[in-house]
């Protein structure tokens, strides 16, 4: 991954709110500078910073969006989830609709290095309790740049970000990831993120091994799942037929059966 640009968020986290107007005006047709973004949508901004551009960042890291800078000015365009989310939660009213934002935010494919690296290489590494202190030393060696845990830890502390979803719990010196609790209502957003991150890994097959996506993907890491867990998640999903499961090789491999719009269309579908 880029490993360039991990003060994207200048310090504010991600609000919910914000996320929403971008997607509002992210019509892939209009081009505005950020002066003008910032007046349609009241996201307040300055003249050397403000929280436009840490904005449109993360509506990118979330999948949600993709954008051009024309002479400074910004051509937004929604993704097929972003689209999704546009039609259908357009307030992020919906867990869901936050959970898989948390996702891809964290993802390996596309999401922001900082995130990725704190929430699946250092958990991967430490288990579900991190000290801040080793946090902060072993982004700044990664890195080999600081950075503020501002934004990070604000992310899932504030109601406007994903403290709904009870992802972590930051205390004075430590994290602790929880583990996150599994209802039918998320199936397809996790199964989405599977699919996705998956074929972006690799879109010329599809067979996988349980060591790409627990190792190397490290997919199971954004739910603060263990591989046992990860593995009762994908036994459902072979039962239903969305993947299939080879035992009989080492390492299992994992086979996709549908294409990936297919979960997409249906992350709505089990809210009651």
């Amino acid at each position: 991954m880029n490993k360039s640009n991990i003060n994207f968020h200048q310090t504010f986290f991600a609000n919910f709110d914000y996320i929403g107007k971008i997607l509002a005006i992210a019509n892939g047709k209009e081009i505005n500078t950020i002066q003008e973004i910032s007046i349609i949508t009241g996201i307040p901004t300055g003249k050397s910073s403000g929280k436009v551009v840490p904005h449109i960042k993360y509506c990118e890291y979330m999948n949600l969006i993709t954008f051009k800078v024309i002479n400074g000015s910004y051509k937004i365009e929604r993704t097929n989830l972003g689209e999704l989310i546009y039609n259908e939660d357009p307030y992020f009213s919906e867990n869901v609709s936050r959970l898989i934002c948390h996702y891809f935010l964290t993802s390996k494919c596309c999401g922001s290095e900082l995130w990725y690296f704190i929430y699946k290489e250092l958990q991967f590494r430490y288990n579900k309790t991190i000290k801040k202190i080793v946090i902060e030393h072993d982004v700044n060696n990664y890195f080999n740049k600081t950075t503020k845990l501002t934004a990070f830890n604000g992310c899932y502390n504030n109601s406007m970000s994903f403290k709904v979803l009870r992802l972590l719990e930051i205390h004075d010196k430590y994290i602790d990831f929880n583990e996150f609790h599994y209802e039918d209502e998320y199936y397809y957003a996790l199964l989405y993120s599977f699919y996705f991150e998956l074929r972006y890994y690799d879109n010329n097959r599809s067979e996988f091994t349980v060591d790409e996506i627990f190792r190397d993907l490290k997919w199971n890491y954004a739910y603060n799942w263990s591989q046992k867990k990860a593995m009762e998640f994908l036994e459902m999903a072979s039962d239903d037929e969305w993947i299939g499961l080879n035992r009989q090789l080492i390492p299992t491999t994992v086979i996709l059966k549908k294409s990936t719009n297919e979960p997409l269309d249906m992350i709505y579908s089990n809210l009651i």
